[in-house]
């Protein structure tokens, strides 16, 4: 956690007008004045403080955002200028450091640098290298290989699947905050209309990183910054050139630099090379258009009377803050920068104070007008204009389920997760009480195809295929004569069918300390857990009959085995303990269940869950499926014998 997030943090938390210095000087161990210093100092130019440290509307939001401010101004940027997923990928790929690995080998760093610059595609930008890198990552995993794509571009799977966790928990956070709704104006799909334009995604990131910008030195072919006055790209940056056999270093890194398509760059950090001297990090080349729009506070140019001053040469001279200062040709374009960068950040204020609002026909206008002259600006760069990359999160699952038992003729669909999220909630409240107000549905001793079903909507997603009933797991007599029982008729089964009688069934994810306490638990049959799970669970067994318990010791890359409550948590019995049957004891490795994603924890891996998450049922029901070829330590029968 970076220092400028913890004073952030500290200003939400501390008594009214106490300073931030004043109250972390009173922890244990305070921070150095200096450096406190200068994190207060980078808030006020992110505009998260007023120079008396106040707390601002952007504050407000960066405090609640799971990152470092400075790139929480980024997400904020991308949702105005509505090209969130891209940014998302980047700014957690920055949070958690590079998704690359630099081996120490010599001729394996060549091949790792050459991975980056496949991916960069010739766009002079570090920040699209990681963001291909992500997206090669996930339409790899959906085919099943992810673990070779990672091993031969030089990538870690590790920091893919953080940056991955970190995109979800951001949008549950800004579907919190009112960013995103289910829909209307402000919908994923409308946060992503400019989501394939990479140089409204490069606007993004100067107007939040800002003041990390570099400039180059036109006589030195050097960079310099506010603070720095001679930088070189960092080595592993895709921005230097080829070298030769008969180049020198010096010469590589000049001309690296000299072959820049603009004299500006932003970049992610300045950290020392192999050879001591600083460098620059995570570089993006921008345009100096691009520059005048986003940089510096949005009032520098309001507060700033003589914002145009008149040199020796009659050129006007555009200064954004006491860095920065643009040399416009005339006086027309420099008040029509002005007068645009004004209008824009007024409505960057005014989606902030009111994120649930939509956009008036002059926000469009404004918005149409940016997009419009960034694009001009940007096409005399020759620079490589990515395409691709404005991918939705989808539910993979789908289709790897489908891969993995060689379904024929089955009809698979990339959903966007965020499309189907509201009605697979409504869905699942319907099917709940039709299981409630019919008892039936829960006789387990009537013959299958004849309980009670619910079927009242469809599979979201699936359409009308055949007589599916979405809902109650609508499995007719046909079907239910070729389920997987019978494992010669299994591929004969449509995968259109929902599996079993999910509005009879939930699924729960148990997490636990150590082994023995699995052991314990089959050998008693009763299982203890927090108070939160508990009442979670007490519900869940008060409107359904079968609800399982899928355990997974921390740490161990397992699951451990699944049962199913007999009864709900009682207080008389040892202080809040359940009666549990065992089902199935045997370890299931987690990368056997890696085609599998929970729709209601933001479409992450099933692993990848607190004690008592929920599954979605059908995807509950295929995790344990996947147990039924596995030897148990304690047989009970098998997974489909459990609700008979």
């Amino acid at each position: 956690v970076s220092l400028a997030e913890i004073a952030l943090n500290t200003k939400v938390l501390a008594q009214h007008n106490m300073p931030v210095a004043e109250f972390l000087g009173k922890s244990i161990e305070p921070p150095d004045t200096t450096a406190l210093k200068k994190a207060l100092g980078e808030l006020t130019r992110q505009e998260a403080l007023t120079p008396w440290e106040e707390l601002t509307t952007v504050g407000k939001h960066l405090a609640e955002l799971p990152i470092d401010p400075h790139l929480g101004k980024v997400v904020l940027y991308s949702v105005i200028l509505k090209c969130l997923d891209p940014v998302l990928t980047i700014v957690c790929s920055l949070a958690h450091t590079d998704p690359f690995i630099n081996p120490s080998e010599q001729h394996m760093k060549v091949a790792a640098l050459q991975a980056r610059r496949r991916f960069s595609i010739n766009s002079q930008s570090d920040h699209l290298s990681s963001l291909k890198a992500f997206l090669g990552w996930q339409k790899a995993r959906a085919n099943g290989w992810e673990n070779q794509f990672c091993e031969k571009n030089f990538l870690s799977l590790a920091k893919l699947e953080m940056i991955e966790g970190l995109r979800a928990q951001i949008i549950a956070q800004l579907r919190s905050m009112g960013f995103i709704r289910q829909k209307g104006g402000v919908d994923i799909r409308n946060l992503n209309d400019n989501s394939e334009k990479w140089y409204i995604v490069k606007a993004c990131l100067v107007g939040g990183l800002c003041p990390r910008l570099a400039r180059v030195n036109t006589e030195k072919y050097t960079l310099y910054t506010r603070s720095i006055d001679s930088l070189e790209l960092h080595n592993d940056s895709v921005l230097n050139i080829i070298s030769t056999k008969n180049q020198s270093k010096a010469d590589v890194k000049k001309e690296s630099v000299q072959k820049l398509a603009s004299d500006w760059l932003v970049y992610d950090e300045i950290t020392p090379d192999s050879s001591g001297k600083a460098s620059l990090r995570c570089c993006t080349v921008v345009t100096a258009l691009t520059v005048s729009l986003f940089a510096g506070s949005s009032g520098s140019l309001e507060e700033n009377e003589d914002a145009f001053v008149e040199d020796e040469n009659v050129s006007k001279d555009l200064q954004l803050d006491d860095w920065i200062t643009m040399d416009v040709p005339d006086m027309d374009g420099a008040l029509s920068i002005k007068q645009l960068r004004l209008k824009f950040h007024a409505l960057f204020q005014r989606r902030l104070k009111t994120p649930f609002s939509q956009l008036t026909q002059v926000d469009t206008s404004i918005l149409r007008c940016i997009v419009s002259i960034l694009k001009q600006e940007d096409e005399p760069m020759n620079l490589t204009q990515p395409a691709g990359i404005a991918q939705r999160p989808f539910r993979p699952y789908d289709h790897a389920y489908h891969t993995r038992y060689h379904m024929p003729n089955v009809v698979t669909h990339s959903i966007p997760f965020d499309d189907i999220l509201e009605v697979q909630q409504q869905q699942w409240q319907m099917k709940n009480k039709a299981s409630y107000e019919n008892p039936a549905m829960y006789d387990k001793h009537q013959p299958y195809n004849q309980r009670a079903m619910y079927t009242g909507m469809e599979a979201p997603g699936y359409g009308n295929h055949g007589n599916m009933q979405y809902g109650g797991g609508g499995v007719d007599e046909q079907y239910y004569q070729q389920s997987p029982r019978n494992p010669v008729q299994y591929n004969q089964m449509p995968y259109n069918k929902p599996l079993q009688n999910c509005a009879t069934s939930r699924y729960f994810i148990m997490k636990c300390g150590n082994q023995r306490n699995i052991d314990e638990s089959v050998q008693t049959g009763f299982w203890q857990t927090s108070l939160v799970t508990e009442k979670k669970l007490n519900q869940a067994f008060a409107v359904c009959k079968n609800v399982f318990l899928i355990f997974s010791v921390q740490t161990s890359g397992h699951f451990q085995g699944y049962a199913r409550m007999i009864s709900p948590f009682s207080t008389a019995n040892n202080g809040g303990v359940v009666r549990i049957e065992w089902l199935k004891r045997a370890n299931l490795p987690f990368q056997r269940c890696h085609h599998l994603y929970n729709p209601w924890n933001e479409n992450r891996k099933v692993q990848i869950a607190r004690d008592g998450q929920e599954l979605e049922p059908s995807v509950g029901d295929g995790l344990l499926r996947l147990w039924d070829d596995l030897p148990s330590y304690t047989p009970r029968g098998n997974y489909y014998n459990r609700a008979m």
